[in-house]
């Protein structure tokens, strides 16, 4: 009914032109009753309560497990005195058995029979030098040691050059330290150096011999052949030095320096 009025003032005043607008004066009239005849607005349904949810276990929260029962049996106090089993009677240890008497008389001697030495090594017997009654040739003493000539084309020593290395070698003091050298020589051609160095090579070994025979160790004599590089001096020769601590002091002997 309110709304009502209200909406014919406001058609009232909206059929008015602006400039129709005249003072004039109106009356209004409210019925106050009237707004007690409009029904109150109706409730709203009553929805019926909702059945409560079964809640759902939390995993975070643990659910507290009733702790085990414990034993009744008491608790041992600290200064409670520990009960030890009873300990059998051990067995009876046995007596040590007696030692034997130590011997008084020494032991038997074992009697080995005798074992047999080494069999000693038949000595080679020492190879006679070279030495020929024709052969020509001597010794005779140079600066430096002795000088054994040979003939031409042979390498067996005369008598008298025997002879001469025997008393070279008796002039020359025995040591460890004591050497002897023997440079050999030959004639020769150069187109056939080879036979010069075998002919001196022999020689060579004929005085060495010698030395050897009169006691002289081959570890201590050296021999060299030197074919036709006999120098300015015979070409059919042995050159025989001593060298060592107590050997006389000897210059080298060598091609060059030796005289005839």
């Amino acid at each position: 009914m309110r709304q009502t009025s209200l909406a014919a003032i406001l058609l009232v005043f909206a059929s008015i032109a602006p400039g129709d607008i005249v003072p004039a004066s109106a009356q209004v009239t409210v019925d106050l009753k009237a707004l007690d005849a409009v029904p109150p607005p109706s409730a709203p349904p009553v929805r019926p309560p909702a059945k409560p949810r079964p809640a759902k276990p939390n995993p975070a929260v643990g659910v507290k497990q009733a702790a085990p029962a414990r034993s009744a049996s008491p608790r041992p106090q600290a200064n409670a005195p520990i009960a030890n089993p009873p300990i059998a009677n051990p067995p009876a240890a046995n007596p040590p058995a007696s030692r034997p008497p130590l011997p008084t008389a020494p032991p038997p001697t074992a009697n080995l029979p005798p074992q047999p030495g080494p069999t000693p090594q038949p000595v080679p017997a020492l190879v006679p030098p070279p030495v020929s009654a024709t052969a020509k040739g001597g010794g005779a003493p140079f600066a430096g040691g002795l000088r054994v000539t040979f003939g031409g084309g042979a390498g067996e020593l005369s008598p008298a050059s025997e002879t001469a290395l025997k008393e070279f070698i008796q002039t020359v003091p025995q040591s460890e330290a004591t050497t002897f050298n023997v440079q050999a020589y030959s004639a020769g051609t150069a187109e056939d150096p080879s036979t010069a160095r075998r002919l001196s090579l022999s020689r060579g070994l004929s005085v060495r011999s010698v030395l050897m025979g009169a006691g002289v160790p081959s570890s201590r004599i050296y021999v060299r052949a030197l074919g036709t590089a006999s120098g300015a001096g015979p070409a059919d020769r042995a050159d025989v030095t001593a060298l060592g601590a107590n050997a006389p002091a000897t210059a080298a002997a060598t091609a060059g320096s030796a005289t005839p």
